[in-house]
């Protein structure tokens, strides 16, 4: 079964795994969404491919992917804080049992690969304007905008495999395909599509 563009698939599943109500306004009390680090979960999407779902998936708060090779992982996407990232990865890991060697940045923001350096001895792909916005514009934390945040200790990492086009991955039984599907005019960066299938 292909799972086409699993970030996008995360994001509108997102919606149906966390349905709350609204936020409360100020001065009122009800429900809250659980943005914590904690409050994320692995979600089985197909065979041996999985999203990592964080609620409620707002700003700088992404979703991201990972398909099971057997004996190694492909990931997709990291997070915006060390904490978060870590999370990410203990999760990964606990549901594959093997290694991430393989890291695809669907695009430059940071909340998708503030945390690429933690993910030790993996390759890092991505697209070649990825990369340069990465090592022009480094970390990116918005400190005037996300107030209070802990971003822990981050570094920059870009992608140190670059595509034009398109990419296939082979992945144990899967094929991962990455391919350019959009350019953002504001940000010059480019969203990849990623589709794993048998």
């Amino acid at each position: 079964m292909p799972v086409t563009c699993v970030v996008t698939r995360l994001d509108q599943r997102n919606s149906e795994l966390f349905a709350q109500p609204a936020e409360p306004l100020l001065r009122h009390s009800g429900p809250v969404t659980d943005r914590s680090p904690s409050a994320a979960t692995s979600t089985r999407l197909a065979d041996q491919v999985h999203g990592y779902v964080q609620p409620d998936g707002s700003w700088y708060i992404n979703n991201c992917g990972f398909v099971d090779a057997g004996d190694h992982t492909v990931l997709i996407d990291t997070c915006s804080t060390e904490r978060r990232t870590r999370a990410l990865l203990t999760a990964v890991e606990a549901t594959t049992g093997s290694p991430v060697t393989t890291l695809v940045n669907t695009h430059h923001h940071g909340d998708h690969t503030n945390g690429n350096y933690l993910v030790d001895g993996a390759a890092v792909i991505g697209h070649r304007k990825t990369r340069e916005l990465m090592a022009a514009e480094g970390i990116q934390t918005f400190e005037g905008i996300f107030v209070g945040s802990d971003w822990g200790e981050l570094r920059s990492r870009p992608p140190e495999i670059v595509f034009d086009d398109r990419l296939t991955l082979y992945a144990g039984d899967h094929t991962v395909l990455i391919d350019t599907c959009s350019t953002e005019r504001r940000t010059r960066a480019l969203l990849t599509a990623v589709e794993a299938t048998t």
